[in-house]
């Protein structure tokens, strides 16, 4: 009777979860060091620094996480000349830095908790790469560290994802197990996560009480890519990006010309 008793309790509390709709607002910014700074060219240095701001639909048993206020990168162009003696002849230095014109940001995440499946698109210059795998499995080592984030009790956890250390802190007291990005898989609601490189922070929980529609990616007949795909096209990407500088001879003008594709 008594097993009985638990299993209408949670069937009830599963019910009373999965008839509402939450929907988390993130900061998400890059951790750039000092050092890595002063590499990115000066008129970037400023945006890269930004924060984008994401947000995370949940609905029974789904989960949308996108960015809001898509934007279009524009080009910047940047020339620099100088004069020397005339009787030496003028040396003009010329510097182009472009940006490419594409979507601020094409990433999305969606989530089937049911199915245990997970679709993406991960933006690759002017091409977003689509991706299909199966949710993460994260081996999350729950601490006993504690805080308060927006109002809510914390707790600390640390994961080695593929020799990747991530660090989040969730809460119990919504307990549904959903993140940021491709975080996820802890007994309550991810608030903030770090890397390295990158830190997720949610600034605004709002709950309906009613389901509310969450539409997968179509893809169609479109190649996809796993996650372990996509950093390994990744990774390749970051180390070919080095700046292209050419010089030429016109008369008795030197012209250098340095072209940075930032994507």
């Amino acid at each position: 009777m008594k097993k009985h008793i638990i299993i209408i309790i949670f069937f009830i509390f599963y019910m009373h979860t999965n008839a509402q709709t939450f929907i988390i607002q993130y900061s998400e910014r890059p951790i750039i060091s000092a050092e890595s700074l002063e590499k990115i060219p000066e008129p970037f240095r400023e945006k890269r620094k930004e924060a984008k701001n994401f947000s995370l639909m949940y609905s029974n048993g789904l989960s949308l996480y996108k960015a809001e206020n898509v934007n279009e990168k524009e080009l910047i162009s940047k020339k620099e000349s100088e004069k020397t003696n005339e009787e030496l002849g003028t040396v003009e230095v010329k510097t182009e830095i472009y940006k490419s014109t594409i979507k601020k940001s094409e990433k999305l995440y969606f989530k089937n908790y049911l199915e245990k499946e997970m679709l993406f698109i991960w933006p690759s210059g002017q091409e977003n790469l689509s991706g299909r795998d199966s949710l993460q499995n994260w081996n999350w080592e729950i601490t006993e560290e504690t805080k308060i984030i927006e109002g809510f009790k914390c707790k600390k956890a640390i994961s080695n994802w593929h020799n990747f250390e991530s660090t989040a802190w969730f809460t119990e007291d919504i307990s549904i197990s959903i993140g940021p990005e491709k975080y996820d898989g802890l007994p309550g609601l991810i608030l903030y996560v770090y890397t390295q490189y990158y830190e997720w922070k949610a600034v605004k929980i709002n709950q309906i009480d009613n389901n509310s529609k969450i539409d997968a990616p179509i893809f169609n007949d479109k190649k996809t890519y796993t996650i372990n795909e996509v950093n390994d096209i990744f990774n390749k990407k970051l180390k070919n990006q080095t700046p292209s500088i050419t010089t030429t001879q016109e008369g008795n003008t030197t012209i250098t010309t340095e072209k940075i594709i930032i994507k």
